[in-house]
């Protein structure tokens, strides 16, 4: 998934850069920033380990993606 940002060129011209977040460390005030990313479909790169705001992030990520495989699983073992 490529996310652009327009940007004004020297000449006038409008030209589009792609945009990522990377999150390294952080402190819970960061946690706006990355929920502005996401809600507006920007990727977010997550430096699991680095600590703070990442490590949570990362483990809310893994936490949420078992449960959803999980109940997927479940799911579908259980419909006739």
């Amino acid at each position: 998934m490529a996310v652009n940002t327009p940007i004004d060129s020297v000449d006038g011209d409008m030209h589009m850069i792609p945009v990522v977040s990377l999150l390294v460390q952080g402190s819970p005030a960061c946690l706006d920033q990355v929920a502005f990313y996401v809600q507006n479909k920007m990727p977010v790169v997550v430096l699991r380990g680095s600590g703070g705001l990442a490590d949570m992030v990362g483990y809310a990520y893994d936490e949420l993606s078992d449960r959803s495989a999980f109940y997927t699983n479940f799911k579908r073992r259980c419909d006739p």
